[in-house]
């Protein structure tokens, strides 16, 4: 998913596992595979120009690396592993000249700690790796304020990562890059699945109408309001003069404690 922000480009981006069983089918909804997918969308990225970055579960583990960049600045990590998928995404950074924010001594936050834990035994040190990132276009670097890596809430298996960025809220009509063509035209969600219409047919059976109407779209509320009238009128005494003097009336009815006659304030 790519979001324009301002004039930046957050992308929120899901690799599956190498071994997952999913990923060895990926022939079946794409021609591509997901991690050359990501490759090609960051290559548009660079190639269109716009500042960009990237955050979300990679499944690749880089351990204390950096890319190999003479501006980059050292990173330090708990995660010590180095996976294949791990030095894939170093060469991709190092080829697009891309910062790797976690770990990064130049980043405020506490950064450096594992991102997945087994869901059951959370403290197996077997099942902890860093999997999740925060990664900027080289332009975009300096919009990194701060990360942070949450604590745990064993409410799930990977924890947030919080990364506060610096946005341009408005940008001029001139500046705003060419519009890239990331949506593929062939995919084309259908309006209602089987499993919709199934739905639909189960609840038609325990409800009537209206009850189903409610469910599906809301609390409908039959209008209450009656059509009312009312009279507004404004003079003007010494038109053209310095001592004009101005006021207006509403007028809702006898004896309506609505009515109001107001003095128009200021001076002509």
């Amino acid at each position: 998913m790519v979001l324009r922000i301002g004039d930046l480009y957050v992308v929120n981006a899901y690799i599956l596992p190498v071994n997952a069983r999913s990923m060895r089918k990926y022939h079946l909804w794409q021609d591509l595979t997901p991690w050359a997918t990501f490759k090609n969308l960051v290559h548009e990225l660079i190639t269109t120009g716009v500042q960009f970055t990237i955050h979300g579960d990679l499944n690749a583990r880089v351990g204390p690396y950096a890319p190999n960049l003479p501006w980059h600045s050292p990173c330090i990590a708990d995660d010590i592993a180095c996976n294949a998928r791990g030095t894939e995404l170093l060469d991709l950074c190092q080829r697009y000249g891309l910062f790797l924010v976690n770990g990064s001594i130049d980043i405020p936050g506490t950064h450096s700690g594992m991102t997945y834990f087994h869901r059951r035994n959370p403290d197996f040190h077997g099942e902890q790796s860093t999997v999740d990132y925060t990664i900027a276009s080289y332009s975009a670097r300096r919009r990194v304020q701060c990360m942070d890596i949450l604590p745990r809430d064993f409410i799930s298996n990977h924890e947030a990562v919080q990364t506060v960025l610096r946005v341009q809220r408005t940008m001029a009509a001139s500046a705003l890059p060419v519009q890239m063509h990331l949506q593929r035209s062939d995919l084309q969600a259908p309006r209602e699945t089987e499993f919709d219409e199934w739905m639909q047919e189960m609840l038609a059976d325990a409800m009537d109408e209206d009850d189903l109407a409610s469910f599906t779209y809301g609390t409908s509320f039959p209008s209450i309001s009656r059509t009312k009238q009312v009279y507004v009128d404004g003079s003007c005494l010494r038109q053209a003069s310095t001592h004009a003097a101005s006021g207006a009336g509403i007028f809702w009815g006898p004896n309506n404690p609505a009515n109001k006659g107001v003095r128009v304030p200021g001076r002509l």
